[in-house]
């Protein structure tokens, strides 16, 4: 018989790992901001996860965009650098979320949910992505051609097409340098004059070329 003579020491200590199953989606950028109104697509880059410590099956897949003032949806292409897995414990994978779309969109905060699914557990995870497009400019002017001849006698008019190439309306500088004692003015559209050129402002509607 031995008698106990501390109860200070009578412990064991086993450290045990709890897991759960499913995957997780993260990014470190959820809002992309458009800056170009050149740019006809945009890219989100991703991470996928399995939280278990075990091995799964893994896809990801995407909602159209919805733009958050009005709901309207919008039927643009979207396309993964992969969209199914096969995650070991606790794996990561990174994937990358392309967006094909007008350059420019119409302007608005756009949403879309992206969401990771385990397969083998039924468990998903879900990811809000945001698409913020400003009001972008973007100009096009339009001439018959490099080269004109004008006469010395009689007035020469030549026809200038200014396209908002922008996705709302703005206003532009339209500036016409002309030689010394050569004077030139603007008709249909209002002018002032400003040093030795003229320069015209006006508001440029976002209209298709062919309206």
């Amino acid at each position: 018989l031995v008698e106990e003579v501390s109860e200070s020491n009578n412990y064991l200590s086993q450290i045990v790992i709890v897991s759960a199953p499913g995957v997780r989606v993260s990014t470190l950028e959820e809002t992309i901001t458009l800056s170009d109104a050149s740019d006809s697509s945009t890219t989100w880059h991703l991470s996928l996860m399995n939280t278990a410590l075990f091995e799964t099956n893994a896809t990801i897949e995407v909602t159209d965009p919805v733009r958050v003032q009005d709901g309207v949806e919008y039927d643009w292409f979207t396309s993964f650098t992969s969209n199914t897995f096969n995650l070991d414990p606790a794996e990561t994978k990174e994937v990358s979320l392309t967006m094909i779309h007008p350059a420019p969109p119409p302007p608005g905060l756009y949403r879309m949910i992206v969401t990771g699914t385990d397969i083998e557990n039924n468990v998903n995870s879900e990811l809000t992505l945001y698409f913020n497009v400003p009001v972008l400019a973007g100009v096009d002017i339009v001439m018959n051609g490099d080269q004109f001849l004008v006469s010395p006698l009689e007035p020469t008019q030549l026809q200038i097409l200014v396209f908002n190439e922008g996705n709302g309306a703005q206003s532009y500088d339209v500036e016409l340098v002309s030689p010394a004692g050569w004077p030139v003015s603007y008709t249909h559209l209002p002018a002032h004059q400003t040093r030795e050129d003229l320069v015209l402002r006006r508001m440029v509607e976002k209209k298709n070329r062919g309206g």
